[in-house]
């Protein structure tokens, strides 16, 4: 009843492209604050999987990776340097999936697998078509 409503009017809010890129940026920004915070706080933990898959420059890299997912998904989360963020967030989602998951044994059907895919998409979709008018580059391009 509500969305018939809504669909009645003359500038529907379910047609607005712009909760789509608002949802996008929040869910894909929220995840990789999390996971960035996580590796920050267990950055040993994360050094030394690493290391025993054979990463060179271990600790490098997973301060790297750790910044990025940071970082990245708070800009992507604000909507400031969107498409540069979300274009970092799928190259880290290409590498984990193919420099860790699918040469370590992780099948298609693996949690893990389903959960970089769709990241890495995700990310994509934010890089063509970037933050939307409910954003911090928008709030500074006023």
């Amino acid at each position: 009843m509500l969305i018939d409503a809504l669909r009645r009017e003359k500038h529907s809010y379910l047609e607005d492209p712009n909760w789509a890129y608002g949802i996008s940026r929040v869910l894909l920004g929220g995840v990789f604050i999390f996971q960035g915070a996580l590796k920050f706080l267990y950055l040993t933990s994360f050094t030394a999987s690493l290391a025993s898959i054979g990463f060179p420059i271990p600790l490098v890299c997973a301060v790297v990776v750790m910044a990025v997912e940071f970082f990245c998904g708070l800009a992507v989360l604000l909507g400031v340097f969107t498409r540069l963020a979300a274009t970092l967030l799928a190259l880290d989602m290409l590498v984990l999936l193919f420099f860790i998951q699918l040469p370590n044994g992780y099948g298609l059907s693996h949690i893990g697998i389903s959960f970089s895919v769709l990241a890495f998409a995700l990310a994509l979709s934010l890089v063509f078509t970037g933050p939307g008018k409910w954003s911090v580059h928008s709030l500074l391009r006023r």
